[in-house]
């Protein structure tokens, strides 16, 4: 089943050329909306500055600041179950002189998924890393206390843009993302959440 009509129109509109991240939410919190119905869940916008994310002092690259959505339960004991980070599709572009440094995207992923174990209650938290709408899947997985996948990035080696090769518009995008939906469902059926 293919994504609903206005999850359509709203794709539609965006480019790959875009240098604004915000234009993506509205298609993003509409999904999420669809998926995760509020009398369920709770979802969470957080808004950091890379300084604020490492601690660090502002500088010159502070206006790059990320957006995260989390999805939450909605009834105590609430537990999240889904991070997604929004950042500009421009940012795929390895041509440019500011490419990105895809080390630092994969170090804050991990950051957010550490950050949260203490209120998970369900084996696995997923998290989204999306650039436009091409995107790259992280799962931490409380059995083996890591994230599982995918591996930890050790170089800003251009080629590493390759991880964010599923485009969430097409069928298989839209396949692995309601592969995920019913996972995390499940979970917290089993869960008792």
């Amino acid at each position: 089943m293919p994504w609903p009509g206005y999850i359509q129109q709203e794709a539609g509109r965006l480019t790959d050329t875009d240098e604004i991240c915000n234009h993506f939410f509205p298609l993003y919190l509409d999904i999420l909306y669809e998926y995760f119905p509020q009398d369920q869940f709770r979802i969470c916008p957080y808004y950091a500055t890379p300084a604020a994310e490492t601690g660090g002092t502002h500088g010159p690259d502070d206006w790059r600041f990320t957006t995260t959505f989390l999805v939450e339960t909605r009834d105590p004991p609430r537990s999240p179950v889904l991070f997604l980070e929004i950042i500009e599709p421009t940012a795929l572009d390895t041509t440019r002189d500011d490419v990105p440094y895809f080390r630092a995207v994969d170090g804050q992923m991990r950051g957010y998924a550490l950050q949260m174990l203490e209120l998970l209650r369900i084996p696995r938290l997923y998290g989204i890393s999306a650039i436009g709408v091409q995107l790259c899947y992280y799962v931490y997985d409380s059995a083996i206390g890591d994230i599982r996948s995918p591996p930890k990035i050790i170089s800003d080696d251009p080629a590493m843009a390759k991880r964010w090769a599923m485009n969430l518009m097409d069928e298989e995008g839209h396949r692995q993302f309601m592969e995920m939906v019913r996972d995390i469902k499940d979970m917290l059926k089993g869960a008792g959440l």
